[in-house]
C-alpha cells in the first residue's frame, strides 16, 4: 500500500536512580504486604536521582540496571492501494524496570478501512502484534449504529493520555486526528460530503448513495440509531432510507412519514412504548407536534416501565398522557413515572384510587399522597427527632450580598419524598440511615426547587462529629459554581452548632402500629477484633445504630411481623 500521510508522536522517559537504597518507615499494611514484608515495618525502594527525557539519554543507558526506562508511541498512518483506503493507529509501549535484564513491550493497532470494490467500511483491532503468533486479531462491517469516527477518537486521545505525562493542548490532539481523517475520507473515490465534512455521516452517505438509496433531507436524524438498515431490509421496503427506517421499527401510515420528515432526533423507542401503551389510534390522534416532540425526546426509554392494565377509563388514559409528556420533556423523572403506576396498582388492592393529575404541581402532590399511602400500607412512615436547639439554629437562613440561602433539615417520610420527587434522586431511602444527617439547601425561598441535597455523615471519635460527605443537585449532577461560597458557610456553621448535636430518634408507624426508637453508637473494635482484617478496611471505631431492630426490620410484610412484638 503507498503511505499518503503519517504522523508520529513519542516520549522517552528515563528514570536515573541512586546506587543504594533508603529505608523508610511503612506504616500501611497493603503497602507493606504488597512488598512482600506482611509482618515487616520497613520499606525499600529504588531512590531517585533524577529523571530525563531525551532519546539520547534513553538509548545510552538501555541496558544500564539503575535506569527505569519507558518509551511510548503512537502512530498515525493513512494508506491507500487500488482496493481500499486505511486509517491506522498504532500504539507501541517499551518498559524495563531497575536491574532487570528483559523489556516488557505492548503493542495495539486500531484501524478502520473503506473497501472501494464492496462499498463498504469495516473496522478492527490488533492486539500485541508484536508477538506474530499470539496476536488477538477483530474485524467486522460498520453498521453506523455508533459514530465510529468519534469513537476512534476516543481511543486516540485515552492513547495521548497515556503516552504523555502533560497532555498537549486539546486542538493539538484533535487537529492531528482530523488531518488523518480528512485524508482518508478525501480518497474515497465519488465520497459524498455531508455537512458535517470530515464524520461517520459522510462515510455512511457516501456508501448508501453508492448503492442508490435515496435520502430525505433530514436522513442524518435516523443516523447513529439502532436498528439501522441491512442489505435485506432494502429489498424488502424499497430504496428509499426513510421508508426502510420505518418498516424496520414497525411504523406506517401518512401521518408518521409526515412527522419524519420533519424530526431532528429519532428516539423510536419512546413512541413504541407510547404506542404500547395508550394505543395507535390514541397516538395517531395526537397533533403532529406532540408526535414530534415524542420522536425527539431524549428520555431513556429502558425507564419507562408503564403498566396499563388497570386503569380503562378514558379520562384517567387523558390524564395519563398529560404527564407523559411531562416526562419526555424532562420535567419529571422516568423513574418517579414509573412508581406512579407501581403506587396505583398497589393502592388498588386498598382503596379505590383514580389518576387525576394532569400537570406538574398535580402530580406532585398525588405522588407524595400515593407515596405516603403506600408506605402506610406496605412500609411504613418515618419521621426523625433531633434536638430541639441544633435544628432552630441549622434552618437559619445564610444571606450572602445578593441572595439569601434556606437550610432546611428532613425529618420525615413526606419530606424526604418530597427531595427525591424534586431532585430525581434517591434520598428517600436515606430516612432510615440513622447517620444520614439531610439538609436541603434552598436558593431565594425556602419552598424553591433550586436546590442542593446534602447528606451530612453522623460519627464518633471522642466527640460526635458531622462531616460533608454528598452534595449534589437535581438528577445527583454535580453544583454550578455559584454554590461554592454558600457551602463552607453552611459547613462552619454545622461545624460550631455540633455541641448542641443529639443522636437522632425516629418514630416510625406502620399501618397502625407505632412506636419511636433512640440511636446509639455502637463499639466496632470487639468485631474488628474477631475478624482482623476488618481493621484495615473499617477505619470508624463506631457506628450509629437504631436502638430497637424493629426499624431496619420493616419490609413489606411487616403489619405481620410487628404484631409479634
Amino acid at each position: 500500500m503507498t503511505e499518503l500521510l503519517s504522523k508520529r508522536f513519542e516520549t522517552f522517559v528515563s528514570l536515573e536512580n541512586h546506587d543504594y537504597n533508603l529505608l523508610k518507615k511503612a506504616d500501611d499494611f497493603f503497602e507493606n504486604y504488597s512488598l512482600g514484608y506482611p509482618n515487616g515495618n520497613y520499606e525499600a525502594n529504588f531512590t531517585l536521582k533524577q529523571k530525563h527525557t531525551s532519546k539520547e539519554v534513553f538509548d545510552e543507558n538501555f541496558k544500564n540496571p539503575l535506569y527505569n526506562l519507558h518509551h511510548r508511541r503512537i502512530t498515525g498512518v493513512v494508506a491507500k492501494d487500488e482496493n481500499r483506503v486505511t486509517l491506522k493507529f498504532f500504539l507501541y509501549s517499551r518498559n524495563r524496570r531497575p536491574n532487570e535484564k528483559f523489556v516488557r513491550i505492548t503493542t495495539h493497532c486500531a484501524y478502520m478501512t473503506y473497501n472501494f470494490k464492496k462499498n463498504c467500511l469495516y473496522t478492527g483491532t490488533l492486539n500485541g502484534y508484536h508477538k506474530k503468533r499470539k496476536v488477538k486479531k477483530s474485524v467486522k462491517i460498520v453498521s453506523f449504529v455508533n459514530d465510529i469516527v468519534n469513537d476512534l477518537l476516543g481511543k486516540y486521545v485515552s492513547w495521548f493520555h497515556f503516552v504523555f505525562e502533560t497532555l498537549p493542548e486539546k486542538t493539538t490532539v484533535k487537529n492531528g486526528f482530523y488531518d488523518l481523517l480528512g485524508m482518508f475520507i478525501d480518497n474515497i473515490p465519488g465520497v459524498v460530503y455531508d455537512t458535517d465534512k470530515y464524520s461517520s455521516k459522510t462515510i455512511y452517505k457516501t456508501i448508501l448513495t453508492k448503492k442508490n438509496i435515496k435520502l430525505s433531507d433530514n436522513w442524518s436524524s435516523f443516523c447513529g440509531h439502532y436498528p439501522q438498515p441491512k442489505a435485506k431490509d432494502y429489498k424488502k421496503y424499497g430504496d428509499r432510507y426513510l421508508n426502510v427506517i420505518m418498516g424496520i421499527n414497525d411504523f406506517n401510515g401518512d401521518k408518521i412519514r409526515r412527522v419524519l420528515h420533519k424530526v431532528k432526533n429519532f428516539n423510536a423507542l419512546v413512541v413504541k412504548k407510547a404506542i404500547r401503551f395508550f394505543g395507535k389510534d390514541y397516538i395517531l390522534g395526537k397533533s403532529d407536534e406532540e408526535i414530534q416532540t415524542m420522536f425527539e425526546s431524549t428520555t431513556l426509554s429502558e425507564y419507562l416501565n408503564m403498566d396499563f392494565t388497570s386503569i380503562h377509563s378514558k379520562k384517567e388514559r387523558n390524564c395519563i398522557f398529560e404527564i407523559f409528556k411531562l416526562v419526555i420533556n424532562d420535567e419529571i423523572s422516568p423513574n418517579t413515572f414509573t412508581d406512579h403506576f407501581v403506587f396505583y396498582n398497589n393502592l388498588k388492592n386498598y382503596e379505590n384510587v383514580k389518576w387525576t393529575s394532569t400537570n406538574y404541581d398535580e402530580f406532585r402532590e398525588e405522588h407524595l399522597n400515593w407515596t405516603e399511602m403506600n408506605e402506610f400500607y406496605t412500609k411504613g412512615t418515618f419521621k426523625r427527632i433531633y434536638s430541639d436547639k441544633f435544628e432552630s439554629e441549622v434552618i437559619k437562613p445564610i444571606f450572602t450580598s445578593n441572595q439569601t440561602f434556606y437550610p432546611v433539615i428532613l425529618k420525615d417520610s413526606l419530606e424526604y419524598n418530597d427531595e427525591s420527587f424534586i431532585q430525581s434522586n434517591c434520598v428517600k431511602g436515606y430516612v432510615k440511615r440513622p447517620d444520614a444527617l439531610i439538609i436541603s439547601l434552598r436558593k431565594d425561598n425556602p419552598d424553591s426547587k433550586e436546590r442542593a441535597t446534602i447528606e451530612f455523615k453522623i460519627s464518633f471519635d471522642t466527640v460526635i462529629e458531622l462531616k460533608r460527605v454528598q452534595t449534589l443537585g437535581r438528577f445527583n449532577k454535580q453544583l454550578t459554581s455559584e454554590w461554592d461560597n454558600i457551602l463552607p458557610i453552611l459547613d462552619e456553621r454545622i461545624d460550631k452548632l455540633t455541641y448542641l448535636f443529639e443522636t437522632p430518634k425516629i418514630k416510625c408507624k406502620i399501618g397502625y402500629v407505632e412506636f419511636v426508637s433512640d440511636s446509639k453508637f455502637i463499639d466496632n473494635k470487639i468485631t474488628r477484633s474477631n475478624r482482623p482484617l476488618m481493621r484495615f478496611f473499617d477505619s470508624s471505631d463506631y457506628s450509629l445504630e437504631w436502638e430497637d431492630k424493629r426499624v431496619n426490620n420493616i419490609n413489606d410484610a411487616s403489619l405481620l411481623l410487628l404484631e409479634e412484638f
